[in-house]
């Protein structure tokens, strides 16, 4: 059995706009718990994988392509590879989210 715990994560970025801790990476597939607070914000980029956003708590502002909506907790995301995806937090919570970048 695998497990990974949030306090035992990879901490990849840390700043006052997200953080993000790499939970699992292996045969191409990663999972990245993120944090966003009030005001953050993870800006527009590509990635040349499918990439998941399962939202765990608060809601956020999703930007897939040209297409931009609020979404809450126990809501799952797809944003196809090569296309541009970012998330705002405009909330007065955190919003917590994981991303799953699946295999090319």
């Amino acid at each position: 059995m695998e497990y990974c715990l949030l306090d035992e994560a990879i901490l990849l970025t840390s700043s006052e706009a997200f953080s993000g801790w790499k939970m699992y990476d292996q045969g191409g597939t990663q999972v990245v718990h993120i944090l966003i607070p009030p005001g953050g914000s993870i800006p527009p980029h590509a990635t040349p994988q499918d990439v998941l956003f399962y939202v765990l708590e608060g809601y956020g502002v999703f930007v897939i392509g040209t297409e931009e909506r609020c979404f809450g907790p126990h809501t799952l995301v797809v944003s196809p590879r090569g296309l541009s995806h970012a998330v705002r937090n405009e909330g007065s919570g955190d919003l917590r989210f994981l991303v799953v970048k699946l295999p090319v």
